[in-house]
């Protein structure tokens, strides 16, 4: 096994939450700092809860999000100063309210004289005044990743409105199955949600069906929604290594078309990252393999998995109501109401386009020599 892997040996969802964080940054700095021409874009990370916390690499910190962060960044960096012959403006802001851990973090930063790092000790919460005016300019990127699910989502929400960027909010979603009738709770559940009548929420009788932490998954959501955090909200589940059960969900959340589109595409990488990993723990105390974990994983999601059948099938229905009750529209402004609620990519939701107009569900014109549909193409009911 890889040295890498060795080092999230035991806690290999932190390998595929590390995954899913380097392959969103990659793509999101490229798109963010060639958005407008001349001057690059300055990227702002925030790491609201940095750690360090089980990190099996107690020298170089490798298995950490904020080491993560700052060698994706660094490698963009380099890549555009090649390309565009300017250097990428970035700024690190990393806070963490333990004080040996704070001591660890800045210990573990000092040398990377490169880049600009702000550390900041204390509640991230209590430090968002202070991190909004080092964020001042740019794009920034929040990272909310708690160890538990006590946050005080109202202030976080006014930070995030104030920014132009997008956000990963860790929810522990395996806390809530476990401990959402605890008696005690009430008061983290409110803070979480923001909501003081969450209960009332939670036990609407239209989420009668789902589980404990996919009641408070639809009324975070929603709420992240109405405080005005995020546009559009998009989660990737991160299951238990070794356990057909999920510890943590990540929202993703945006105000624009663009990021739900790379989130996505994101997900379709760490959703094979992630079958992958799994089928390994599984086979590892087996015999020989008749079939390798990357097969095993891509049949799998070639059924279940983002632009799978089943996907598929539900972006044909949802197509369809939302040319019904909206009328014609651009496919540009199509793609977020379709990938925000169904696990497609871009590319998959073009290739549906293409099959439904054949079967002549839908109608539309392309340009000469284009065989998919284009941004300002124009769909509607056949």
């Amino acid at each position: 096994m890889p040295e890498q892997d060795e080092l999230y040996r035991g806690r290999e969802q932190s390998q595929i939450k590390h995954f899913i964080l380097k392959c969103y940054l990659t793509s999101m700095a490229f798109k963010v700092a060639q958005s407008r021409r001349g001057q690059l874009t300055a990227i702002n990370y925030v790491d609201g809860f940095s750690g360090p916390w089980e990190t099996q690499d107690k020298t170089d910190y490798e298995d950490t999000s904020f080491r993560q962060a700052i060698g994706v960044l660094r490698e963009v960096r380099t890549e555009l100063a090649e390309l565009r012959g300017a250097r990428l403006p970035i700024r690190f802001v990393f806070c963490e309210k333990d004080p040996d851990r704070y001591k660890r973090l800045n210990a573990a930063v000092a040398s990377d004289t490169d880049v600009d790092i702000h550390c900041i000790p204390g509640q991230f919460e209590e430090n968002l005044g202070r991190i909004s005016g080092i964020c001042a300019n740019g794009f920034t990127f929040t990272f909310i990743d708690p160890t538990g699910f006590k946050l005080a989502t109202n202030e976080i929400s006014k930070f995030l409105q104030t920014q132009r960027g997008e956000f990963l909010w860790n929810y522990m979603a395996d806390h809530a199955n476990r401990f959402l009738t605890r008696a005690g709770l009430e008061e983290a559940y409110g803070s979480l949600l923001a909501e003081q009548k969450w209960a009332d929420r939670i036990n609407d009788t239209a989420l009668a069906t789902l589980r404990n932490e996919e009641k408070v998954l639809v009324v975070l959501r929603d709420r992240l929604r109405e405080l005005d955090c995020a546009k559009y909200i998009l989660d990737f589940p991160v299951f238990r290594p070794r356990q057909n059960r999920v510890q943590f969900r990540l929202l993703f959340g945006t105000r624009h078309a663009a990021g739900v589109a790379v989130f996505r595409d994101v997900q379709k990488k760490a959703e094979l990252f992630q079958a992958t990993k799994r089928e390994e723990l599984k086979q590892e105390s087996g015999g020989p393999l008749l079939i390798t974990p990357e097969m095993h994983a891509e049949s799998f999601l070639h059924t279940e998995g983002i632009d799978g059948s089943a996907a598929r099938s539900a972006a044909r229905e949802r197509i369809t109501a939302c040319l019904a009750e909206k009328g014609p529209m651009s496919f540009g402004k199509l793609i977020a109401p379709v990938l925000e609620t169904e696990r497609l990519t871009e590319t998959a939701l073009k290739d549906v386009l293409v099959e439904m107009r054949k079967e002549e569900q839908i109608a539309f014109a392309l340009p000469q020599r284009k065989r998919k549909p284009q941004s300002e193409t124009v769909i509607s009911l056949a």
